[in-house]
């Protein structure tokens, strides 16, 4: 390219859809998987084995009838529309790492994240979020970097509820907590 930098290309994050669909892979199942990793912020290579392991665990939970019945109570009682279904947000979420972001909103969640912090040590940052009306979720670095996989699906199938039709208010935030007995723990 004519700056010097190569191009970051959309990836799926199952390797076997990589491949193509495979049209023996029941929804959910490796080869018929489409969350992805984006370029607004790429994952540095050596978290790669990491984040795809959260994702296998994220996409897991989809074959638990108790965790997916829950969600969709949770997200019903909560979104302001008609809400997806814990598969298919899943399937539509573009995972990105927060602090490699070049969008405006993102940068501002962060700036006003370590002005919170500042001002009262209490505060406590969340390990990743959902931009409003989209299906991009960025995850913090600290979060992907010091949090287990189950932790890390946990997380992602939190934001799955944001990207679902779950706003992120303070009400729904408490609400949407008591998913976490039902998946995996966000939080260390």
């Amino acid at each position: 390219m004519a700056n010097g930098k190569s191009k970051c290309v959309v990836t799926v994050a199952d390797d076997a859809s990589r491949q193509g669909r495979d049209p023996f892979a029941r929804p959910g199942m490796p080869g018929n998987r489409w969350l992805q990793f984006g370029c607004d912020g790429a994952f540095p290579d050596k978290l790669q084995a990491k984040l795809d392991k959260a994702v296998d665990l994220a996409y897991q939970l989809a074959n638990k009838k108790h965790f997916t019945d829950e969600f969709d109570k949770l997200v019903a009682a909560t979104a302001k529309g008609k809400a997806r279904s814990y598969l298919d947000a899943l399937n539509a979420i573009t995972l990105n790492l927060a602090e490699g972001s070049s969008d405006k909103t993102v940068q501002q969640e962060l700036k006003e994240a370590i002005e919170a912090k500042k001002q009262d040590s209490n505060y406590q940052i969340e390990g990743g979020f959902t931009v409003v009306a989209t299906n991009n979720v960025y995850l913090r670095e600290f979060a992907v970097k010091g949090w287990t996989e189950r932790q890390l699906a946990g997380l992602i199938s939190h934001e799955a509820t944001h990207v679902a039709g779950a706003p992120g208010d303070l009400f729904t935030e408490v609400v949407l907590a008591g998913l976490d007995a039902f998946g995996y723990p966000r939080r260390p």
